[in-house]
């Protein structure tokens, strides 16, 4: 198989390596997780077993929901600052991961429009045109330069 990521499937999965879409990534991520704090074992074949493989799906299409709404940055933010989220909801999110998530974008989008605002502000600033005079070397005064400049 291909292992190239391509644009629709940028991420590599935690668990095999092969490329993944943003959803897959951060449904992984949380199943991880949860795989962790239960102490399940061994998580990448888990995804495969039914009663873990739904709740895995149903991770995936609560993370789409999610990054549609809010986008891929803001979500992968909200996960990765809050350690400890052990599930995003059952095809559909909860409202604190909502709020949180809506919370996150808010301050990406205000922090992204002051650097934007910064660098429209550098750009406009010229050059201030200054007359500098560029020092001269001071002359010795020593009785050998004396005799040498006559």
């Amino acid at each position: 198989m291909d292992k190239k990521r391509t644009e629709k499937k940028p991420y590599c999965s935690p668990t095999t390596g092969e490329p993944c879409s943003a959803a897959q990534y951060i449904a992984e991520i949380v199943c991880l997780r949860n795989f962790k704090k239960k102490q399940m074992g061994d998580p990448s074949f888990k995804f495969w077993n039914k009663e873990e493989k739904s709740i895995y799906q149903g991770q995936v299409v609560t993370a789409n929901k999610l990054i549609n709404e809010y986008g891929v940055e803001a979500v992968l933010d909200y996960i990765n600052f809050n350690k400890g989220i052990y599930s995003l909801g059952h095809f559909n999110p909860i409202k604190f991961i909502k709020d949180g998530i809506s919370k996150t974008k808010w301050i990406l989008d205000k922090k992204s429009s002051v650097s934007k605002k910064n660098i429209e502000e550098e750009k406009q600033q010229e050059v201030p045109q200054t007359n500098f005079e560029i020092p001269k070397p001071k002359q010795k005064t020593t009785l050998i330069d004396k005799l040498r400049n006559t």
